[in-house]
């Protein structure tokens, strides 16, 4: 019971964050398999290194599409990153999410 009270705690949490706004409509909602989600995004929550948080962080960062890809850096400082850079990798596509 208590469990899965907090589980429930935990989604409203999710849900609140405003980068994950993008996933808080029906039609998400409904294609998404959540308790799935979740026990990926969460991990193992027993262990509590530092290389487990790492993971565990870019499990998220994945999801919510915040890695720092180039399109994102430029978002974040359009004085710094130009927008007519291509991905180091290739030297042809845009180095967005999708590319990755």
């Amino acid at each position: 019971m208590i469990k899965h009270i907090r589980e429930t705690q935990w989604i409203e949490e999710f849900f609140n964050l405003h980068r994950n706004e993008c996933w808080n409509n029906s039609e998400t909602l409904a294609e998404i398999e959540w308790s799935c989600t979740f026990r990926v995004l969460k991990g193992n929550m027993e262990l509590t290194n530092f290389s487990e948080h790492e993971l565990n962080l870019f499990k998220v960062k994945i999801r919510t599409e915040e890695l720092p890809t180039l399109d994102n850096l430029i978002k974040r400082k359009p004085h710094v990153y130009s927008s007519k850079w291509k991905c180091p990798m290739c030297l042809k596509d845009d180095k967005t999410y999708s590319h990755l």
